[in-house]
């Protein structure tokens, strides 16, 4: 770089980190997902509660709703889609479709799904499309895997985090802000130095596949948030990588590009907002400790923990289209 500094949002760093064609964590060299050779684990992997408890919301929403198409959005090593088209009796007459961008992920979910019928797709849309706009949508840990902007409260207003490269390495600045996104985090009244995440880039995508959503019901599970009370989130926030089952803050995020995972925290009040403001109506919103136990009695352990990952995880369920109607009359 001849000792020239370039800069960028955190937000665009983060994209290239997981997402560059060449380059990314997802994209290229994510190996596994879970066991003691991965970079981190998730909640599919741990154990099978949430499998079962997932099972049976699956079983119940199709059935009240006529729908026959299952989409699951990010499934990672395919122990849900296992466990999932496993609870289901009928599940040949059920069309499971799986949207995966990240090419080692999709082959871990082909294998775990060999010998039971399955679709993969690069984009909503086109599974939408697929399922001609009627489908009942699952994710896991999802939301957490976007791009998120990072601010930071300095003076009196907020600023965005930047990165400037140069041939000592990354150094963090903040810039003024232009727009501010749409989230209830930056309405709080915060301490200086104070740092936020809101997955913005989640609320685009979320708004280019929804007009193709014509009628069903979806899940979103992961960790993060819910205000109020007003969350004890770190001073420098949440944004971190993982790797080789470390978590890593501060510097070492932007160290080891492309082979790390990066992640933050998820507002969940930001996730329901952003979802109503495209019609879709808020069925429930709780966390996973007490969602687990009611759709699996008899679970047991850290994911139907209050006190352990059940704490942790969120679980909000929206629908749209006929169903949303019909509810809100």
């Amino acid at each position: 770089m001849n000792g020239a500094l370039r800069a960028e949002s955190a937000e665009a760093f983060m994209a290239r980190a997981l997402y560059d064609p060449e380059q990314g964590y997802y994209t290229r060299h994510i190996g596994a997902v879970g066991g003691t050779r991965a970079d981190f684990s998730t909640a599919a992997t741990l154990d099978g509660t949430l499998g079962r408890a997932l099972g049976a919301w699956a079983r119940t929403r199709l059935r009240e709703s006529g729908v026959r198409a299952l989409i699951e959005v990010g499934g990672g090593s395919g122990a849900l889609a296992r466990a999932v088209t496993g609870a289901l009796p009928w599940w040949r007459r059920i069309s499971y479709h799986l949207v995966e961008i990240s090419g080692p992920l999709r082959a871990c979910q082909q294998e775990a799904l060999r010998g039971r019928r399955a679709f993969w797709h690069g984009s909503m849309e086109e599974a939408l499309a697929a399922c001609s706009g009627e489908a009942v949508v699952f994710s896991n840990e999802l939301v957490d895997a976007f791009p998120c902007r990072q601010f930071e409260w300095s003076g009196g207003s907020w600023k965005e985090v930047a990165v400037e490269w140069g041939p000592e390495g990354a150094r963090e600045v903040l810039r003024p802000v232009e727009r501010l996104p749409q989230s209830v985090l930056l309405a709080q009244a915060p301490r200086e130095g104070q740092r936020a995440e809101v997955q913005e880039s989640y609320q685009h995508w979320l708004a280019g596949w929804a007009r193709h959503w014509k009628r069903g019901v979806m899940l979103t599970i992961d960790y993060g948030h819910v205000l109020p009370p007003p969350p004890r989130l770190p001073l420098s926030g949440t944004l971190r990588a993982y790797f080789r089952q470390m978590r890593l803050e501060g510097e070492e995020v932007y160290r080891r590009v492309g082979r790390q995972d990066l992640t933050a925290d998820v507002c969940f009040n930001d996730v329901r907002q952003w979802g109503e403001s495209l019609g879709w109506r808020t069925r429930g919103l709780e966390q996973q400790s007490g969602w687990v136990r009611r759709w699996h009695p008899r679970a047991a352990g850290a994911m139907a923990d209050a006190e352990g990952a059940g704490g942790v995880f969120w679980v909000l369920e929206q629908e749209a289209g006929a169903l949303a109607a019909c509810r809100s009359k």
